[in-house]
């Protein structure tokens, strides 16, 4: 509560450039209610100051204000964004686009994303959040007592991301453009497969000091990489290509991965999670 008071105050705080910040959750002027902070100075019509810029994460209202927008316009963005690079690919897909299809205006969208390149890499770091979230270890096995367990858990996550239509049609878009759009590459990696390779390779280091596996630290990053490798296997290569799944089922193809892990690092008779 304290948290959300004190993040209410910063907002009712005046801009430092004389400009007054007004919250409005659902993106909407709303005349004749009460404003929600003290207006102070005001800066000319938005007509008279082109290119004026407000605080972040907010847009111009018609009396002179700023309008804070809410989380739920972002995410709608979000949403809208991910549909129209589905749809036309990232070179085709246009700012006007997005806004149409979340029905704000382009305002709304700079207020969050400065450009096409930075909602792209927000639609795929929304799917790696997915994956890891802000722990260490997936939901309710921070106290694991084997690697096996985290391991799985973890495996799982990631499949069940990676090999979702929606993620394997990113991928195509990505491939599909890379080559003639090098931003494109950049973008996914770094908001994907990047942050998938660190994370993993935390966990992989905090389980080690746990006494759960034996991963020598400079080697953590390549084993990662193997295991991340390992999961996605041929099948992520047959769905990219659009062919139906055959070889290896999912439980074999996770088992076996984390096998080959644990016997190469797991841990010795007498660790903690050794026999």
């Amino acid at each position: 509560m304290g948290l959300i008071a004190g993040q209410g105050l910063l907002n009712c705080l005046p801009d430092p450039r004389g400009v007054s910040i007004e919250d409005d959750p659902d993106g909407m002027d709303h005349p004749g209610s009460p404003a929600m902070t003290e207006t102070v100075k005001s800066p000319p019509h938005p007509a008279e100051t082109a290119g004026q810029t407000g605080p972040a994460g907010t847009t111009p209202r018609r009396d002179g204000h700023w309008r804070r927008e809410g989380p739920a316009k972002r995410d709608c963005v979000i949403a809208a964004a991910r549909d129209v690079f589905l749809e036309t690919g990232y070179g085709a897909a246009s700012m006007d686009a997005v806004a149409a299809r979340a029905n704000v205006s382009k305002a709304t969208i700079y207020a969050h994303f400065d450009g096409k390149r930075a909602l792209f890499e927000q639609v795929i770091r929304d799917r790696c959040q997915r994956i890891f979230g802000d722990d260490m270890f997936p939901p309710g096995l921070d106290g694991a007592k084997d690697a096996a367990t985290v391991l799985k858990a973890l495996a799982c996550a990631i499949l069940d991301i990676i090999m979702a239509p929606e993620a394997i049609a990113i991928h195509r878009v990505v491939i599909a453009e890379a080559a003639r759009l090098p931003e494109v590459g950049e973008s996914f990696h770094a908001a994907g497969p990047g942050p998938a390779l660190v994370r993993t390779t935390a966990i992989l280091r905090e389980l080690t000091r746990r006494g759960l596996l034996r991963v020598p630290d400079d080697k953590a990053p390549v084993v990662a990489e193997l295991f991340l490798s390992m999961l996605k296997g041929h099948a992520h290569l047959r769905a990219v290509l659009g062919l139906s799944p055959e070889g290896a089922g999912r439980n074999d193809l996770v088992g076996v991965a984390i096998d080959l892990i644990l016997s190469r690092f797991g841990p010795a008779p007498g660790d903690p999670g050794g026999h």
